[in-house]
């Protein structure tokens, strides 16, 4: 009988397995030696496979922007090329150089696999909502991906306020750092930092949002 249930989807399942959120890919061998225990979560097949290639992207993706002590994961991103011509030609492509303050930064226009990026990083969401409320997200709720200057300029005051007294999360040797925002409208946005660089914002609503503001049961003008 199907008595197991998965963290990110929710289906009962015979059989779990280890899914690493965030995704092992993100951690060199010479790093997981330094950070031995990296979070998992119980996930059935269908969410935990098939899944390789996009976790490399995402790789690239955080690797090119973090800021991580040694380099290990740019080096790490490297090695992903030498093994991955055809995502070695797309960054090619696809790269551009601009100068900041003095110094030469490269900045990969990553257009064409945005939604790969994004897939990535609301799994990681899923996953770290299971961790802190043991609850799987999707059952109630759904999630949506908020451009960061969006919220801060939508929500600028109820943001900052917010977070002033915000309580933060980590996983990874705070490789990688969360918290979950209650906003007025009964929304919660969650906000993830990726090496104290790559920051994504989602919105997690009720699903019976709609019906709720209609009965009069959520207030829009708190």
């Amino acid at each position: 009988m199907a008595a197991l249930e998965c963290a990110l989807c929710g289906r009962f399942t015979e059989k779990l397995t280890k899914e690493h959120l965030p995704q092992k890919g993100l951690y060199s061998k010479e790093t997981r030696k330094i950070i031995p225990n990296l979070h998992t979560l119980k996930a059935c097949e269908s969410c935990n496979n098939g899944s390789s290639e996009q976790d490399e992207i995402f790789k690239v993706f955080i690797g090119l922007v973090a800021q991580q002590d040694g380099n290990e994961l740019l080096y790490s991103v490297s090695k992903t090329f030498d093994n991955n011509g055809k995502l070695k030609r797309s960054f090619i492509h696809n790269l551009q150089i601009e100068e900041r303050n003095g110094q030469k930064v490269r900045l990969w226009n990553a257009r064409e696999h945005t939604q790969i990026v994004l897939d990535s990083a609301e799994k990681c969401a899923k996953g770290l909502y299971f961790r802190e409320f043991g609850e799987v997200l999707i059952k109630s709720k759904s999630i949506s991906f908020v451009p960061t200057p969006f919220v801060y300029e939508k929500d600028k005051v109820e943001v900052e306020n917010r977070l002033k007294d915000a309580k933060w999360f980590s996983v990874n040797g705070q490789t990688v750092n969360y918290t979950f925002l209650d906003m007025k409208n009964t929304d919660t946005l969650i906000i993830i930092n990726f090496f104290s660089s790559a920051e994504f914002v989602f919105c997690i609503r009720d699903k019976e949002y709609s019906k709720k503001v209609h009965a009069g049961l959520i207030s829009l003008s708190q």
